[in-house]
């Protein structure tokens, strides 16, 4: 069982670092100045990934409860697949979207059962 969670880790990190990289190619590519891309395209990725390590992350500093944490989630992939959506990649946007709704599933569902 401890191989099917770190495989489920894993994949919960390369979606995170998916959705990081969806925001700032969001940012860069909005239709304003250069500041403001700037600002966007990396500040946003910068804001999402502290804030994960800080509340959403396994060992986060401020650990949130399940109320919280999964819709959290599910916001945050939800936004970075219209990211993706909104930069011209549609079928990718769809198919982050369900893969990561089963992701935070899956590995919520873990943490319940392995805590119980």
């Amino acid at each position: 069982m401890d191989i099917i969670k770190i495989w489920m880790l894993t994949l919960t990190f390369f979606a995170e670092l998916t959705a990081l990289l969806s925001f700032g190619l969001w940012g860069f590519q909005i239709p304003k100045g250069l500041l403001l891309k700037c600002l966007l395209g990396i500040g946003l990725p910068l804001v999402v990934a502290i804030s994960w390590g800080l509340f959403l992350a396994p060992k986060a500093v401020y650990p949130t409860g399940l109320m919280i944490r999964i819709p959290v989630k599910i916001i945050i992939f939800s936004l970075s697949a219209i990211a993706f959506y909104a930069i011209g990649q549609r079928f990718f946007a769809l198919s982050f979207f369900i893969v990561t709704l089963m992701l935070v599933t899956l590995t919520e569902n873990w943490n319940l059962s392995t805590k119980m």
